[in-house]
């Protein structure tokens, strides 16, 4: 079933339901064009004389069983996306919290009932089944508004919504309300499925190369200077890290919105700043949010006219922001002189200092007022577009984003909040709020939107925190951290000084490269604890991880079908139950029971065990072993060979076998 609300080029107020089949419909001032079939449902609107649009959405009967798992997508990068059991609610974020947070979330949008059992996603969506399948439904239209899936579990119900709420679709212009495609299916299949129809649009990235680099924020925040900078950046010359960003992060600007304007803490400007790191074999990344302002900018004093106001006469503000001391102030995008100003500002940052990076941040401030003639996606969609079109090709950090807008128009993408200094923000959490800083809210997304890494961009999952001092993790928390991001994302940055670092610390730290693609194979959640088994493949070698996020001790049965390498304290495990401590988390290479030849079963090199092995090559008693290069550390790799009480010629090196586990295992010396 279709809802349409609308009011009449002459003040009418529309309120009417439509069957959802192949059908056009004349309605007073709207035709209404429905095109469907099994798997996708396309609603256009042609309006015969101008009309204001209230509502549209499709409505339909569903079955949800109470074992069942819903994906709730968040608005934007901030936003916590997580499944949800039936028997959940969503709760809307304090009142508190209005002025500080509620423009950065979806509580202007949609009215949280605080119903048990009535959920929303946005974008996109799935009901996982007790049986493994996926019903899923996504959106192919964010271009014309933001799409809301709402789930009714006790009406067992679906809504459809396309946000458009006083839109005015002027005469003779069509807008394509709903395009929403639906499948049932594996987890890989429908989101291959899903690949599938987003090609058309081009809105999909096909080479989201994983990356790894430094970032100010995390650690300097605001204090960052010239020589921090410098100083960090020696580090990783030192040691000669393969890494490929040096990022500059927020503070280095006069104030928020005078993006040309380099501050007293950067006497040499930043060209010459990003001469260094270039000369040093890095890409140079830096931090705007280029669609707001503060009251200390030049822009605030000077040129308010260039800000969105209220019909009021009040400004729109995208919240507030602590450590600029200051309300967060919006650009009005459709200004001309707004995106000249904007078109200098990159000019000047990526033609004359010469950056290779941006992190473009806060960005779903610039569609909080759009146009009459424009939804709120729409505006943010337009937004995206022209940033990608006056980037040049550069590469492009979203954050700040709601996530429909942003597939395949930016490189890398932030998919959860911000890591926060200790584990949960708990005040923050206290009021509800789903943008939150908070290392748990962002674990949660970096798992949850993991089916977008590599599909529509590279996921961005925040920060790593090895260092030893200035936070409050533990370590289980901080490994946990770093597990995740590395299965999970494919932007790998720290804030850390690595010249900070313990011989081990750094050991772990270098153990990341070589950066290869994971493909997530399967997540499981165990019973109702927030534990997780993870399965995943890098190339032809399988991983499993156990990860408790609870604050109690678990067991978890480790199944005896496999040989199990412990890729953390690099051995082979002899038990078939595992405890883990709280926040702990564990990484296995599994291999078959009786491998071949010539086969890799562990390392004490790569953080994934066996993965910076590039190719082996067996001819009789001779063994050719070729690894990825550079490494910064030496390895020891296992190999699986055919007896013991012999020798094997590996890489012109006679090496000794030994039996493990009735296994003859020959052991590689880099």
């Amino acid at each position: 079933m279709i809802s349409i609300q609308y009011t009449t080029s002459k003040g009418e107020k529309i309120r009417t339901t439509l069957p959802l089949i192949n059908q056009h419909y004349r309605l007073e001032d709207v035709l209404v064009n429905c095109h469907c079939s099994e798997d996708r449902w396309q609603i256009q609107l042609t309006a015969t004389a101008p009309v204001v649009l209230k509502k549209i959405a499709i409505i339909q009967n569903i079955a949800i069983d109470k074992n069942d798992r819903i994906l709730c997508n968040g608005f934007q990068s901030w936003s916590q996306t997580r499944e949800f059991m039936p028997q959940e609610r969503m709760a809307p974020m304090s009142l508190l919290l209005n002025k500080f947070a509620s423009a950065m979330g979806d509580y202007d949008l949609y009215r949280y009932p605080f119903k048990v059992g009535v959920l929303h996603s946005w974008t996109y969506t799935y009901c996982k089944k007790n049986n493994d399948t996926y019903h899923f439904w996504a959106s192919l239209s964010e271009q014309s508004g933001y799409t809301l899936f709402v789930f009714d579990t006790p009406q067992q119900s679906l809504t459809i919504r396309k946000e458009c709420k006083n839109r005015l679709l002027q005469k003779s212009e069509t807008w394509t309300a709903l395009d929403i495609y639906t499948t049932k299916g594996t987890e890989a299949s429908v989101f291959e499925e899903y690949k599938q129809q987003l090609l058309p649009t081009k809105r999909h990235i096909t080479n989201t190369t994983p990356i790894a680099g430094w970032t100010s924020w995390y650690h300097y925040y605001t204090r960052v200077s010239e020589k921090i900078v410098l100083n960090n950046l020696r580090a990783f010359q030192r040691r000669q890290l393969p890494i490929q960003v040096m990022q500059i992060d927020d503070g280095w600007q006069t104030a928020v919105g005078d993006w040309t304007n380099v501050n007293a803490k950067f006497p040499n400007g930043l060209a010459q700043l990003v001469e260094q790191i270039h000369q040093a074999g890095y890409q140079a990344g830096l931090w705007i949010a280029p669609f707001v302002c503060i009251q200390q900018s030049t822009i605030f004093k000077h040129h308010k006219n260039w800000l969105l106001h209220q019909k009021s006469g009040k400004l729109v503000t995208a919240g507030y922001n602590v450590l600029w001391k200051s309300e967060m102030y919006v650009l009005d995008f459709y200004q001309t002189e707004v995106r000249e100003y904007l078109s200098l500002v990159l000019r000047t940052l990526l033609e004359c200092w010469r950056f290779d990076w941006l992190k473009l941040d806060f960005l779903y401030a610039v569609a909080l007022q759009p146009p009459a003639h424009k939804t709120k996606g729409e505006a943010m969609y337009e937004a995206m577009a022209w940033l990608r079109q006056q980037t040049q090709g550069r590469t492009i950090l979203a954050c700040g984003v709601p996530l429909g807008s942003a597939f395949g128009q930016a490189d890398y993408c932030r998919i959860g909040a911000d890591v926060h200094l200790e584990w949960e923000f708990g005040i923050l959490h206290r009021l509800r709020n789903r943008e939150r800083v908070s290392t748990h809210n962002a674990l949660r997304s970096t798992v949850y939107n993991r089916h977008l890494n590599g599909l529509v961009f590279g996921n961005d999952p925040d920060v790593a925190i090895l260092r030893h001092k200035k936070h409050h993790l533990l370590p289980e928390q901080q490994m946990t951290l770093w597990l995740m991001n590395q299965i999970f994302g494919n932007v790998q940055f720290i804030s850390d000084n690595i010249d900070d670092y313990s011989t081990n610390t750094l050991q772990i730290y270098a153990a990341q490269f070589p950066l290869q693609n994971k493909f997530v194979d399967r997540v499981e959640v165990v019973g109702n604890t927030e534990c997780y088994v993870i399965d995943f493949r890098i190339e032809q070698l399988t991983y499993r991880s156990y990860s408790n996020w609870s604050n109690e001790p678990q067991f978890f049965d480790l199944p005896n079908d496999r040989l199990y390498f412990n890729c953390l304290n690099h051995q082979f495990e002899a038990e078939n139950k595992i405890l883990l401590a709280p926040y702990q988390s564990i990484l296995y290479l599994c291999s078959a029971l009786q491998p071949k030849t010539g086969t890799v079963i562990g390392s004490c090199g790569a953080l994934f065990a066996g993965s910076e092995v590039k190719k082996i090559e067996t001819s009789g008693e001779r063994m050719l072993l070729q690894l990825f290069e550079p490494l910064p550390y030496k390895t020891q790799v296992y190999l699986v060979a055919d007896s013991v009480g012999s020798k094997k010629l590996i890489n012109d090196r006679w090496i000794s076998a030994e039996n493990i586990q009735g296994i003859s295992i020959w052991k590689y010396y880099s």
